[in-house]
């Protein structure tokens, strides 16, 4: 919830990152509520990698949270976090290699230096580590098609196919004990498969879950019962398109450049 934005504090001479409510919600009184709770939070902490807060600030109606800007690890523009192992220090992320092809790296925080998860033509993506941290499930078009492997994590080891006909964007079961992956090619079903991820891994066979007109966006309650689909917006039956007007004004309004 909020948009974050990089910025320099001009009378301490520091760059810190802006975390502001966007004007809709400002006016909402239980979001804004929730926002002060989160700055609040946030300011009894102290942990090497959690943000420090400097204040919740207001001016002209909006309300912004400034903290310390962290550099968790330099990579190209298009990186996308995917995964934390259990150990909460190595982050596997996406990002082109030299191919200009998408693919898994890993690195430690902090200090560590980004590295390759492992070597390949395919482009991989919706990497995910499982909740003991010995493996990770992920995507790859190595076959020609999208589908889903696990492989032992980190490093290099046989890996295990998961999918049969298509996969995309897995997600283990809380207690390690089930793999769930979607298949976008037809009806955009979600299947499940029960895994032993032992000192060997051991999978069965996918089963057919449920269909839903779901998105990329998704995951698995604790219980392994209950899911949260991202689904497009009822109504209107079409797609919608919104403009934003001004918006460079609006981003110069709200983190000057200084001259």
């Amino acid at each position: 919830m909020g948009e974050v934005y990089s910025a320099r504090d001009s009378r301490l001479h520091r760059q810190v990152a802006i975390k502001t409510l966007p004007p809709a919600f400002s006016e909402d009184a239980t979001r804004l509520a929730r926002f002060q709770r989160e700055a609040q939070a946030l300011a009894a902490l102290s942990h090497p990698n959690i943000a420090a807060i400097y204040g919740l600030e207001e001016s002209g109606g909006t309300i912004a949270l400034v903290m310390e800007l962290m550099l968790v690890v330099e990579t190209e523009a298009n990186a996308v976090p995917n995964s934390w192992a259990p150990d909460g220090k190595t982050l596997l992320f996406i990002q082109h290699g030299a191919d200009k092809k998408n693919h898994l790296w890993t690195v430690t925080i902090p200090g560590g230096k980004a590295v390759r998860l492992h070597e390949g033509d395919a482009t991989e993506l919706n990497g995910e580590v499982s909740p003991d941290g010995h493996w990770v499930a992920y995507e790859s078009t190595e076959s020609g098609n999208s589908e889903i492997y696990v492989q032992p994590f980190p490093g290099s080891g046989s890996k295990t196919r998961i999918s049969t006909e298509g996969g995309s964007v897995p997600r283990w079961a809380h207690n390690g004990k089930e793999l769930f992956f979607w298949n976008f090619n037809a009806d955009r079903q979600l299947f499940v498969v029960d895994v032993q991820p032992g000192t060997v891994f051991r999978a069965g066979l996918p089963q057919l879950m449920f269909k839903a007109a779901a998105g990329t966006t998704w995951d698995v309650a604790a219980d392994g019962k209950r899911f949260l689909v991202e689904t497009p917006a009822s109504g209107g039956g079409g797609r919608r398109m919104e403009v934003v007007v001004n918006w460079f004004e609006e981003l110069n309004r709200r983190v000057p450049v200084k001259k």
